[in-house]
Formats: structure tokens, sequence, C-alpha cells
């Protein structure tokens, strides 16, 4: 949610300064979906942080009740999840060919 929160407030310093420095709002070069890119992970860290809470409250009550069985789906979801968007990330950072 913070790096969300930072690519969302970099993408407003932006046009800020080009407002400053040119007294007009410019368009730089670039794609500029930083500010939806900024949400979503704002979106996604929310998400993650309420499922983080539920399973936390699932293995708790598997720990008291001496029942505990080790899930790897949420795990390999979470990590192919962050593999797609890492990848996705690299292919929109590469500048066009």
């Amino acid at each position: 949610m913070g790096f969300g929160f930072v690519v969302v407030k970099f993408a407003l310093f932006v046009k800020q300064i080009s407002l400053a420095l040119n007294g007009k709002q410019t368009v730089l070069p670039g794609k500029g979906y930083s500010a939806q890119i900024g949400t979503l992970l704002v979106a996604v860290g929310i998400f993650l942080a309420f499922y983080s809470w539920l399973r936390y409250r699932t293995t708790e009550k598997q720990l008291m009740d001496d029942a505990y069985k080790p899930s790897i789906l949420p795990a390999l979801i979470l990590a192919s999840g962050i593999a797609i968007i890492g990848v996705l990330l690299v292919i929109y950072l590469v500048p066009d060919i």
C-alpha cells in the first residue's frame, strides 16, 4: 500500500513540477499510467491486509485445536500473482523499440 501511495504521489509531483516550470500542464513522454498503477497497488494492499487477517485467524484456530494443516495454495497464488505483476511491470517499463 505504501509503494502504491508513493507511485500516485510521484505522478502528482511530476504534474506539479510541469505546471511550475512551464505555467501549463505538459504531457511528458511515456505511457502515463502511474496514477492508475499506484491506485491498483493500494487496492491490492488493502485486499492482502484483510486476507492476511483471515488467514491468521484460521491458523490461530487450527493451532489452538491442535489441528494445524499447512496450506500451500495461498502462498502459490500470491507468489504467482507477484511474478505475473512483475513481468507486466517490466513489459510496461521497457522503452518502446
